[in-house]
């Protein structure tokens, strides 16, 4: 569930369904994910955030079994089956809408994914396979 918290205090107030929540830096607007329905979802958080539309962003991704990040142009993340397995690295422009692969996942991958400041790079975590649990790919 989405909830907001007074600055002052006091309970969480639920606002919609969604987990993974994330502000797209700049854009006014909260990415999150939903734990029933495949996709990664933005709503704008001008005004009152719960009359603004809901905006499916992508529909390959499946916060159970993968990660995302937002960074200022878009986001990365993995892309998932239909059936829920990670098939691949994956960058969304919000400028153009659409998405490309940068790499395939490792079938031992596992669900989390971070990328460096500068974006040079991307982590992610594996399940272990000899002592590998944590492994770094250079983006560009």
């Amino acid at each position: 569930m989405v909830s907001q918290l007074s600055a002052a205090g006091g309970a969480p107030q639920p606002l919609w369904s969604g987990c993974c929540a994330q502000e797209a830096p700049g854009r006014g607007l909260l990415l999150y994910a939903k734990f029933e329905q495949p996709g990664i979802y933005a709503r704008s958080l001008s005004r009152d955030a719960l009359k603004n539309p809901e905006i499916r962003l992508v529909n390959d991704f499946v916060p159970l079994d993968a990660g995302f990040e937002v960074v200022d142009d878009g986001i990365y993340y993995v892309e998932c089956t239909p059936t829920g397995q990670p098939r691949a690295f994956r960058f969304y422009s919000f400028a153009s809408g659409q998405s490309v692969d940068i790499a395939p996942t490792p079938p031992n991958y596992t669900s989390d994914l971070a990328v460096a400041p500068d974006r040079s790079s991307l982590a992610y975590t594996t399940a272990a396979k000899g002592s590998e649990d944590l492994v770094q790919f250079d983006i560009n």
